[in-house]
């Protein structure tokens, strides 16, 4: 499972894609400061929490929540 989360986190960090940029963004930031194999270790920590969240909730990946959630 590891193996595929670090997987799915490279692929992130390559995808040219919309819906991926906030990910892409932060992962991107912990790269300038720590480098590149680190910030995809995290992102793909972050990306277990995600897939953990939509799980337990029953949910599927809603990107404009968070954007309206720290807008209030």
């Amino acid at each position: 499972m590891r193996w595929l989360l670090v997987e799915a986190a490279w692929r992130v960090l390559r995808s040219p894609r919309a819906d991926a940029a906030p990910l892409r963004a932060w992962a991107e930031r912990i790269a300038l400061r720590r480098g590149q194999r680190i910030a995809v270790v995290a992102l793909a920590r972050r990306l277990a929490g995600v897939l953990y969240a939509m799980w337990r909730d029953g949910t599927g990946y809603q990107i404009r929540r968070r954007r309206e959630e720290a807008a209030a």
